[in-house]
């Protein structure tokens, strides 16, 4: 199926506006497929996409667009980054975490994904079912250190890393 890529990005904006996510599933389907086919899809209208499907919380249509857009050329760090936050968000752990670990810049990019790295073992120690006990400290350990870096190393702009620091120490404490 041929989309027109000037209005694909409206068109997913106004169903997920209206909270009509099964139409937005099969919407961003038809975008796939259109990126399947080697047809052009532009890289800001690529992000505009994502951003809105993260605000709505649809994962796993996230992770399809992302990854039908890194594999048609589309390879930004952004997109990347958020092709990781939407495998966390789906379990995916080992996925994301390698796909987190290939955003090498720009800084802004990179702190975002340093962060999803922290969120992911932090996910990982919590959410029942990860594999491994509650309380594992190797993974509190990775957590921590994580979001303490760009904490540490601009707290006046990454205030949500220091909050986690805090979070975490917590948790550490109450185990």
């Amino acid at each position: 199926m041929s989309i027109d890529p000037s209005q694909v990005a409206n068109q997913l904006a106004d169903l997920l506006h209206v909270n009509d996510g099964a139409a937005a599933d099969v919407l961003v389907r038809q975008i796939v497929e259109h990126l399947r086919a080697a047809l052009p899809l532009e890289l800001g209208d690529a992000r505009r996409m994502l951003g809105d499907l993260r605000r709505k919380r649809r994962f796993a249509s996230m992770s399809a667009l992302a990854e039908a857009s890194l594999l048609s050329g589309l390879d930004a760090p952004r997109i990347r980054r958020q092709f990781g936050q939407a495998l966390i968000d789906q379990g995916h752990y080992a996925a994301a975490r390698f796909v987190l670990e290939t955003i090498a810049a720009p800084e802004t990019e990179q702190v975002e994904a340093v962060g999803l790295l922290g969120r992911l073992y932090k996910q990982w120690l919590v959410n029942p079912g990860g594999g491994l006990p509650l309380g594992n400290l190797a993974l509190l350990d990775r957590a921590i250190s994580y979001y303490r870096g760009p904490w540490e190393g601009s707290p006046d702009r990454h205030h949500w890393h220091g909050i986690n620091v805090c979070a975490l120490l917590a948790f550490g404490e109450r185990r």
